[in-house]
């Protein structure tokens, strides 16, 4: 049996065949349709079974394309699923060139016989083999029946025609992309090193996960070390002299490959050079970590002092040290894939786009990371309106050699795009003031992100302003209307309007160059009971831009969080870019006894709460003691949370099932009293509520509303948990 130690390998990778039916020539295994040796199945049953028996939780069925015999994989995933194995699939797609209905069934076979991952590998060498539809259809297939597909892209220096199928796949929220290095290993020997990105620092996270081949070999990793002879560290031996569990425990506690894990083959280098007597003589440039490391492993003379130079106490103790910090990591912080791509780059973008840290203070620990989902970050990034002020950041030359082209390129035109939109966003302000005068209207507020491009103008230095998604403007509901006509008069766009129902917060939507306006009557809808009659005496006007008005920081920071919450928590990053703003730039002047008794007298005092811990504990954001010691610590509040960290982070537009499906229920979690649970009932059988919620089934379908509630209430259940959080 393993130790407790051994028992950590958090997965092992089976190559079902090295057979495929293309031939890459980046393949690190050299597979193609002529290699004709294949394990048998009973062999691959028992190499299950043994899994399951070591502890081993997780196995991983790759090739060659373990998707060439359809059944035979089905089987192996059924007798996975007999022992609770968690199962992974690493395919090249092809059979996505089928009918979506077909591959369909197929994903629905797979996902019934036990497939917990399916990952799909892609890049120009498999385009020159299938090209893009067949990815594009199998991504379709997981979006409409809810399953989860990671595309890994591997990516030489000049990476631009990965750009189409990263376009074409962003709109699917169930696809997740990793950018991989080709590195020089199997059929890319061939390659020129002119060509690869040559990064070689780091630990290396795939000697993690150990992989048995298809000729009876445990190796040290999946892919790389397949050609390494019998007496490299990266062949930890053969599977007829020793019983897996055996292996297991030699791959895990030899010191050259928990070396390889903590450090990196950088360090085995610098061992090396601290040997002066060594026959050895590292290579002026390697072309990637994997080139180094076999360089170093195939040596047996640097090999056996390397050995010898790891088995001191300090070294042993060493390693230790850094396996259990990289553990910690990954289990509660910037090691967690869910951390990396949630709170993780969040973070990283408030501190670039509002200069929190300097440059140089800025680890790039994130964006070095495979698992950061590049596509996502530029939506992120991009439908907040943070491409001018990220821009310089991504420019720099460090971080822009890191980046996918793709990626740097959408920065670039997003970027134009909101320097664009702030030219209209002003012209908009302008010709709004001088309605306002004409219409004699002099208490006029700015709301939300209007608000901090007037503080942005008026500060006119430090970092560009956040750009605008559309401008709220609130006046009192007898000006409503003839502001809207006014305006509409002076060349905005859209509908005529005569009147309007006083149980909405605002008045039809009219716009400007593309650029929405909305009049509001209400700071918000009257079920939240703002204080509003407060917030709205406690405004300033803004220099230059009377007779507009903004509200004060103590106001401001209760109207965003709020409505961040009564939204659903959709897009988060706007709302912590603006609370983290106001914090900067107001931040000594904020009165927070005004702040906790305004809170105090909301309905759903949650509705604060809920986004301030999120921007705490997450995202780093300092408020005072005496408002952390506020926030509530009980079950609800829990369960509040994990729906937050949900959707806090997305970056696709879930309104419509978020409002639509599990409103009641999150807001019946917020109803911390029987007026608010009331007025919660009140609003949702209320006429205008019904109205919207028969607009939205006959739209969508009973069948598709039932699935959408089926699906949102998973995600609901898997949240972001507490182990996806950073470490205090």
């Amino acid at each position: 049996m393993l130790n407790e130690r051994n028992s950590m390998t958090p997965g092992i990778a089976l190559m079902v065949t090295r057979r495929c039916n293309m031939s890459c020539g980046h393949c690190s295994v050299a597979s193609s349709p002529s290699v004709k040796d294949s394990t048998s199945e009973e062999t691959l049953r028992q190499m299950i079974e043994d899994t399951a028996l070591a502890g081993i939780p997780w196995i991983q069925f790759t090739g060659g394309e373990p998707t060439l015999d359809h059944d035979l994989l089905v089987r192996l995933l059924r007798h996975a699923q007999k022992y609770n194995l968690q199962t992974a699939v690493v395919s090249n797609g092809f059979w996505g060139a089928d009918t979506l209905e077909n591959v369909i069934r197929i994903l629905r076979q797979f996902r019934s016989a036990g497939l917990s991952q399916l990952t799909i590998s892609y890049d120009t060498f498999h385009d020159e083999f299938h090209g893009i539809d067949p990815i594009l259809t199998i991504a379709e297939a997981c979006e409409e029946i809810g399953f989860g597909l990671q595309i890994n892209l591997t990516r030489l220096k000049s990476d631009e025609a990965l750009s189409p199928l990263i376009s074409s796949i962003s709109r699917f929220s169930q696809v997740d992309l990793r950018f991989y290095d080709i590195q020089p290993v199997g059929r890319a020997k061939g390659l020129p090193g002119s060509e690869l990105r040559s990064e070689t620092r780091g630990f290396c996270n795939a000697c993690e996960r150990p992989a048995i081949t298809d000729d009876g070999r445990l190796i040290a990793c999946n892919g790389p070390s397949y050609f390494s002879k019998d007496d490299s560290p990266l062949v930890v031996g053969r599977l007829n002299q020793s019983t897996l569990p055996e292996l297991l425990e030699k791959h895990r506690n030899d010191p050259i490959l928990e070396t390889i894990r903590t450090f990196g083959p950088t360090r085995l280098l610098e061992e090396i050079r601290n040997i002066p007597e060594l026959d050895f003589v590292p290579r002026q440039q390697y072309n990637g970590i994997c080139d180094l490391c076999l360089h170093i492993n195939s040596h047996q003379e640097a090999v056996a002092a390397i050995y010898q130079a790891l088995e001191t106490e300090e070294k042993i103790a060493e390693r230790l040290a850094a396996r259990m910090l990289i553990e910690q990591k990954r289990r509660h912080g910037s090691m967690n894939m869910a951390f990396v791509n949630s709170a993780g780059i969040t973070s990283l973008i408030l501190d670039v786009s509002l200069a929190r840290r300097s440059r140089k203070e800025i680890p790039l620990n994130i964006v070095r990371r495979t698992d950061l989902d590049w596509a996502r970050t530029l939506q992120q990034i991009s439908l907040n309106g943070l491409a001018s002020p990220t821009l310089s950041f991504f420019e720099d030359a460090t971080v822009k050699a890191i980046c996918p082209s793709y990626f740097q390129q959408g920065i670039q035109d997003a970027s134009l795009r909101e320097a664009i939109r702030m030219n209209v966003t002003r012209a908009a302000f302008e010709e709004i003031r001088e309605a306002l005068k004409i219409a004699r209207i002099e208490n006029a507020i700015v709301l939300k992100g209007g608000a901090l491009i007037l503080e942005s103008w008026k500060i006119e230095k430090d970092q560009p302003c956040k750009a605008l998604g559309d401008i709220d403007l609130f006046v009192p509901p007898d000006k409503a209307l003839s502001l809207r006509n006014l305006l509409l008069e002076r060349g905005f766009t859209g509908d005529a309007q005569s009147s309007f129902d006083p149980g909405f917060q605002h008045l039809d939507p009219i716009s400007f160059k593309g650029l929405n306006l909305e009049i509001h009557t209400r700071i918000a809808d009257k079920t939240w009971n703002l204080p509003e009659e407060a917030m709205i005496a406690h405004t300033v006007p803004v220099p230059h831009w009377e007779p507009l008005r903004i509200m004060e920081p103590e106001a401001f920071l209760i109207h965003l969080t709020t409505h961040l919450s009564t939204e659903c928590y959709h897009r988060g990053l706007k709302t912590a870019w603006g609370v983290a703003w106001i914090l900067k730039t107001q931040g000594e002047s904020i009165q927070w006894t005004k702040v906790l008794r305004w809170v105090n007298m909301l309905r759903f005092p949650r509705t604060f709460w809920i986004p301030i811990q999120i921007l705490s504990e997450d995202l780093d954001i300092s408020f005072p003691a005496q408002v952390l010691d506020s926030i509530p610590r009980d079950q609800r509040q829990e369960r509040i949370m994990t729906i937050a960290r949900s959707r806090f982070y997305k970056t696709s537009d879930t309104r419509a099932s978020a409002i639509h499906v599990h409103r009641i229920r999150h807001d019946l979690l917020l109803s911390d009293s029987f007026s608010a649970l009331l007025a919660i009932l009140r609003r949702e059988l209320g006429p205008h509520a019904m109205k919207k919620r028969l607009q939205y089934l006959r739209r969508i379908g009973l069948k598709n509303y039932l699935a959408t509630q089926s699906k949102v209430s998973s995600s609901e259940r898997e949240g972001l948990t507490k182990d996806q959080k950073p470490p205090r």
